[in-house]
């Protein structure tokens, strides 16, 4: 409200507003776009955020000049149109600001970016244009974007042979989101298309790892492909390269996960242990479970049952921890008993399949696998006939925390033999 404007004034104002806006919205909503943006070029310049305080009256003039592009006779006449479309997600972001309203930035460079890459032949450098403007958009949110945009940056870099520019993309993208499906997919598609086989691969890095020598990211992805392609000699020097430099969560966890593989538990334990204690690392299920293997290859089992807790606890469908526990108890009877199972021992065959049940109906993914342990494990369950004598009825609790299987301390229920 303007100092010093008169009551009579002020509501004047306040209904040629809402009649500029009433005509506005009407021919927009019957898609007269053309009557829309007449009303709408007061209403910009008067009152642009009115009535909400957004960006609404941008969009829909937005989308009124696209309408207006679409049902054009020629070429010429809708190439202005999308030249004015461009203008106004230019404006929207820095003019609603201005006035004080709401705006989301983000969503207004996805807008310019998508006006460009569907008008290609019709503006400018449009696909290049379009490429930086997705880029920028994932600069702002790198977690939430689409993959669909993701895909459409990797491919402006690949039709400007901007490989060097794409790879850095696609390492910084299998650092971060390489855990989605839809992420992996893409980097599987993309990979290939910028060299000829791995060896080239291995070749590119090794030539940036030799410009950036402290770039952590390049030595996770050169020691990645070492491991696949078989060069243990040079994984090894590596690894003792990134060692003793500076490195990050990422790294230890490539360090350990092949420490585990060349069956060196406790140093795969300790480089776990350090990456827990490093202020950026965030430890996943996968890492917990690692830690557990490590622990029960050590002959710990109390403590792999912690870290596959563990596991679980960050994800609670996360089947291999729980098949790893139902392993872990089925191990326990073979350290434990002697020559010949007793009811003790084959009671705690009863938990071990429970933790079975649980990881088939946590994570499909293990059913097979669960449902083929259940049925080996249940052939060693106490017998009929030592359950009678035991007065036991099936469903009845039990609780394993005796003699040498005083460490698990879970209680389970008795079962029907098989």
């Amino acid at each position: 409200m303007l100092l010093g404007t008169a009551p009579d004034a002020q509501a004047q104002d306040s209904e040629e507003k809402r009649e500029y806006y009433s005509l506005f919205v009407t021919d927009y909503r019957s898609e007269n776009y053309k009557s829309a943006l007449s009303s709408a070029r007061w209403l910009m310049e008067n009152a642009p955020t009115y009535p909400e305080g957004d960006a609404r009256n941008y969009r829909r003039v937005y989308k009124a000049y696209l309408g207006l592009a679409e049902s054009a006779a020629d070429k010429q006449a809708k190439r202005a149109y999308i030249d004015s479309a461009l203008t106004v997600a230019k404006r929207a972001v820095p003019e609603v600001r201005e006035a004080d309203g709401e705006v989301d930035e983000y969503t207004w460079v996805q807008r310019r970016g998508h006006v460009l890459h569907d008008n290609q032949d019709l503006v400018d450098n449009g696909g290049r244009r379009a490429t930086r403007l997705f880029r920028k958009a994932y600069d702002m949110k790198p977690t939430e974007i689409d993959s669909w945009y993701l895909d459409q940056i990797v491919r402006g870099y690949y039709s400007e042979d901007a490989k060097e520019k794409a790879l850095s993309f696609l390492d910084e993208l299998e650092a971060n989101r390489g855990g989605e499906k839809e992420v992996q997919n893409l980097l599987d598609k993309w990979y290939p298309q910028f060299f000829d086989s791995p060896s080239e691969r291995i070749t590119f890095l090794e030539d940036q790892l030799e410009s950036n020598p402290e770039d952590a990211e390049v030595m996770n992805q050169l020691l990645t492909l070492y491991q696949q392609q078989g060069l243990s000699d040079k994984a090894a020097r590596l690894q003792s390269r990134i060692l003793e430099s500076n490195p990050s969560p990422a790294l230890y966890r490539t360090v350990a996960s092949t420490r585990l593989d060349d069956n060196e538990p406790q140093k795969a334990f300790d480089l776990y242990q350090k990456m827990l204690d490093m202020e950026a690392s965030e430890a996943t299920a996968q890492d917990y479970y690692n830690m557990g293997v490590a622990q029960q290859q050590m002959g710990q089992f109390a403590k792999a049952r912690t870290y596959y807790r563990r596991a679980t606890d960050v994800n609670a469908s996360f089947g291999s921890a729980y098949m790893a526990i139902g392993n872990l108890y089925a191990r326990a009877v073979s350290s434990c008993s002697g020559s010949e199972l007793t009811l003790q021992d084959r009671a705690v065959y009863w938990l071990a399949t429970d933790y079975f049940r649980k990881a088939k109906a946590n994570d499909p993914s293990v059913a097979s696998a669960a449902d083929q342990s259940i049925a080996e494990y249940r052939s060693y369950f106490p017998d009929k006939e030592k359950v009678f004598m035991k007065g036991w009825d099936t469903g009845r609790s039990y609780t394993i925390d005796y003699g040498c299987y005083s460490w698990i301390g879970e209680t389970t229920t008795v079962k029907a033999p098989s």
